[in-house]
């Protein structure tokens, strides 16, 4: 056997010990590993880019997992990473993030907007019908204040007439007394 052959059989061994000790490490962490097909359809890509991404190591070789000639599986976190991280690169996609996050900013100002609508107009609701119990209430105070002066007034006019009758019933009893004094004066010298 000539040296190239054993250096490359070598370093074909120490790759495989290597796939060998990265898929117990990732079978040891837990991780959820998918389908190349699931793979694509998660990342939003071909399967062809797929493969282009695990030929050019665009996904680390722990990030994928080969069972066999048509056994492959991919690490979902690691796919998510580096496909978010490829798309923020995508022409225009930090412009249509920016825009998508304008968007929504313009959604919660029109939201908060619409609130504050309804806000006021509770408000407004609420200062009406403060007006109309502030009214109510100064109304029944003045029908109380003016019940008040009548009754005062009718209460003068009794205690006045009273007044008159008894200086009468008295003027009445003087007058009564001075006859029975005349009277038995005159009986007495008479």
């Amino acid at each position: 056997m000539s040296e190239n052959a054993v250096t490359d059989a070598a370093e074909e061994d120490l790759q495989a010990k290597k796939e060998e000790r990265i898929r117990e490490f990732k079978k040891e962490r837990g991780v959820v590993w998918i389908s190349k097909a699931a793979a694509a359809k998660r990342a939003g890509i071909s399967r062809v880019t797929l493969d282009s991404w695990i030929s050019s190591h665009v996904l680390p070789i722990e990030a994928v997992l080969i069972d066999g000639p048509r056994k492959v599986q991919i690490d979902a976190d690691e796919l998510d990473r580096i496909a978010s991280a490829r798309k923020l690169k995508k022409p225009g996609e930090a412009k249509r993030q920016a825009q998508a996050a304008v968007d929504a900013k313009d959604a919660q100002i029109r939201r908060l907007e619409a609130e504050n609508y309804q806000l006021n107009e509770q408000i407004d609701t609420l200062k009406t019908s403060q007006r109309l119990i502030e009214g109510t209430a100064e109304k029944r105070i003045e029908e109380k204040e003016t019940a008040y002066e009548r009754e005062r007034e009718l209460t003068a006019k009794v205690e006045t007439e009273l007044r008159n009758q008894l200086a009468k019933a008295e003027a009445r009893v003087e007058a009564a007394e001075r006859e029975a004094k005349k009277g038995v004066l005159r009986k007495m010298f008479s």
